[in-house]
């Protein structure tokens, strides 16, 4: 089953590599949880051989057939809707454009940023103008001489980069070197047997560029990333400016089959538009540079992005509507509540997830600090959801609190906002928690504050968020997540079973002399109780399913 999804996820990287410029296949493979597993695999093939020849061998052979289809897909396209199809890479284009301005803000001030980046521009409009001298690249094999050979292997060396550099797509490139048509269409022809020996030599001398070159960067990357960061991200905004010189050049000037009839260029617009708002949405939820390597290799936010994408008109409602919420205010608390909560079981009806709560009869409209574990990027959703008739708001990171929904989210729910890097702030926001804990709002505090194992086990409990219970004489409620992780830590969009587990109320009475870091033991010890019950429980129904 594991070799079947691999080759499942080596397809679609494959067709969003060929089919989609602007969009980098590898932002999908970490999408896809394979990024990392086939840096490792390339880069330490001869550690563990039989297993990274076998993993290999799987990827490349669903990346072909990814490519082959993403390149019938170009050519029947193009060939037949041409102005629709230059319009599409435009939106991809300039979805993308957001992601790299950003990415290169840190970096502004470095002259040489801008030298590099002005040095590639100039050299890709010579290339295009004067190197080939303005006229379309074709690969006929009959009309190639021995130096056209020579520039297909170094276009498949230099776009190999793309194979190890997140963010900088292969198709880009392509464009860039206007190899792009010329490369689907000859994939497409090759897939359909014609002129097979000529036309697979053709593959053969690029792919061979390509193959060495991520042999040789595949080893080299990480380390050339770390220190030239910033010149890489301007690099990959200057393929993105230079991209479209080259589709203008040779989809439009050069084409005499362009239809500029009206419905093709309002499909064109159209369709430009919505892959903008994709891939730009893409770009914004992932980022490929964050520098927790384990989380990322563990991170699957496959469920996220198919939750979001499959019904986008629901999720742009929702984000509208708590916007004109908060810009009108006129709810209360408790109305807002309810619209978040419908908004949750919207999102988890197209997330097939179904959260299970377990200890309700302990939940009242008492105020109440809930106290849980943290396991993934899903336990807001989950600890709201089983909060569904309780209005309760949360204590966040805010550091976190920068993403639509999420933004939105915690203003309709009057969050407190923690900064864990400076503790004097966390001062005056416990106060302020205590205040409203004391006038009756309930809250919910993740006390290990970050999540980061990716597994049913408790972390470091951090005991500052403990204070506005002493402040308030409030209960606390131990709450217990239970696969809460697997909810975006998984490659599965199969219908999965979280669960939340509310454990018997603290009163102030069991917990007033007892000093901060007591009573966090106290509760983990509470929590871990539960969390070893729930194995035990899950072994036992194991063993009898086995007997069955």
């Amino acid at each position: 089953m594991k070799y079947v999804s691999n080759l499942i996820k080596a397809i679609i990287v494959g067709f969003i590599s060929c089919a989609i410029p602007g969009l980098s296949s590898l932002t999908f493979a970490i999408v896809l949880c394979i990024y990392y597993p086939l840096i490792d695999a390339l880069s330490s093939l001869f550690k563990n051989f039989k297993k990274n020849v076998v993993f290999l061998i799987i990827f490349f052979m669903g990346y072909i057939i990814g490519a082959v289809i993403a390149a019938k897909f170009v050519s029947i396209l193009y060939e037949n809707y041409p102005l629709i199809f230059i319009l599409a890479i435009f939106g991809c284009l300039a979805g993308s454009l957001p992601k790299m301005i950003k990415d290169i803000i840190p970096y502004v001030k470095d002259w040489t940023n801008w030298l590099l980046l002005g040095l590639i521009v100039v050299f890709f409009i010579g290339y295009v103008y004067f190197m080939v001298g303005g006229e379309t690249i074709e690969l006929d094999s009959s009309m190639m001489t021995f130096t056209d050979y020579l520039k297909l292997f170094g276009v498949g060396l230099v776009t190999s980069i793309t194979f190890a550099i997140p963010g900088l797509d292969f198709a880009v490139i392509l464009l860039a070197f206007g190899y792009y048509y010329p490369l689907m269409s000859l994939i497409s022809e090759l897939a359909s047997l014609n002129n097979f020996v000529s036309n697979g030599l053709l593959i053969l001398t690029y792919s061979s560029g390509y193959v060495l070159g991520i042999y040789l960067i595949s080893k080299l990357i990480k380390t050339f990333i770390m220190n030239h960061k910033g010149k890489m991200r301007f690099a990959t905004l200057a393929f993105i400016l230079v991209s479209p010189l080259m589709i203008i050049k040779s989809g439009i000037l050069a084409a005499a089959t362009v239809n500029y009839a009206n419905i093709d260029v309002t499909i064109g617009i159209i369709l430009a538009v919505i892959l903008f708002f994709i891939v730009m949405l893409i770009y914004h939820l992932n980022n490929p540079d964050d520098t927790r390597i384990e989380a990322m290799k563990k991170r699957h936010m496959l469920r996220f992005y198919f939750t979001i994408l499959i019904r986008l008109p629901v999720t742009l409602k929702y984000l509208k509507g708590m916007r004109k919420i908060i810009k009108e205010n006129k709810l209360s608390f408790e109305e807002r509540y309810a619209y978040i909560q419908e908004e949750l079981h919207v999102v988890n009806h197209l997330g097939n997830i179904r959260l299970h709560a377990y200890g309700q009869e302990y939940l009242s409209d008492e105020a109440t600090l809930y106290v849980v574990n943290h396991q993934g990027r899903y336990d807001g959703i989950g600890i709201l959801t089983g909060l569904m008739h309780h209005p309760t708001t949360l204590i966040v990171d805010a550091s976190r609190v920068k993403w639509p929904f999420y933004r939105e989210l915690c203003i309709m729910l009057e969050c407190a906002y923690l900064d864990y890097n400076d503790p004097r702030s966390m001062v005056v926001t416990m106060d302020e928690v205590a205040e409203k804990l004391k006038q009756g709002r309930s809250y919910i505090a993740f006390i290990e504050g970050k999540y980061g194992n990716n597994e049913n086990t408790l972390q470091e409990f951090k005991t500052g968020v403990l204070r506005p219970a002493y402040d308030s004489h409030v209960r606390i409620i131990p709450v217990v997540l239970y696969d809460t992780y697997k909810v975006y830590g998984k490659s599965s969009i199969r219908r999965i079973h979280p669960e939340c587990h509310f454990l018997e109320p603290v009163y102030y009475d069991e917990y007033e002399r007892l000093t901060k870091a007591e009573l966090a033991e106290l509760l983990k010890n509470k929590m871990q109780a539960k969390l070893d019950q729930i194995e035990e429980d899950k072994m036992q129904l194991r063993i009898k399913r086995r007997k069955k």
